[in-house]
């Protein structure tokens, strides 16, 4: 695998978005690329989106906000999709096997209700095994990455 989009779908609270943010942001691996914002709203919208950019500025990162995560896969092209949920049907992210990806997008929502049916039907659902329910997103996200990149390196 050589590159890793985050997305963030779905999110109200703009400390939410900053802490995942700073998460992406501070991941030493060149495979960590970029972090898109979907479906922002409220105040995560007005004052979280342009912290995250004033952020994402000074350290030289990418950020996509965009207004789904359609768009999203849209523009990044990513050959899977991999969505932190806590649904019957997920996935242990430790059995996901990532031989032959290139582009992968990992997307965790920013609220309780962070996905739509249609948006589900879009990714491959996952979910962290040494939890019984899903962590905040930014705890999701750092946990996911490592894991993701550690299977990797392997």
């Amino acid at each position: 695998m050589e590159e890793i989009y985050v997305v963030l779908n779905n999110v109200s609270s703009p400390q939410r978005l900053i802490d995942v943010a700073r998460v992406v942001y501070a991941f030493k691996s060149s495979k960590v690329k970029g972090f898109a914002i979907s479906k922002a709203s409220g105040m995560a919208a007005q004052t979280g989106i342009p912290e995250v950019s004033r952020m994402a500025y000074k350290l030289r990162k990418s950020i996509l906000i965009l207004p789904s995560i359609n768009d999203v896969i849209e523009i990044v092209k990513p050959d899977r999709v991999l969505m932190l949920v806590a649904t019957d049907d997920a996935i242990d992210i430790g059995l996901v096997d990532l031989r032959g990806v290139k582009r992968l997008v990992v997307v965790a929502g920013g609220s309780d209700d962070a996905f739509t049916k249609a948006e589900l039907a879009l990714g491959e659902h996952i979910y962290i095994r040494s939890f019984s329910e899903l962590p905040p997103p930014a705890a999701a996200v750092a946990v996911a990455l490592c894991t993701l990149l550690k299977g990797v390196e392997r």
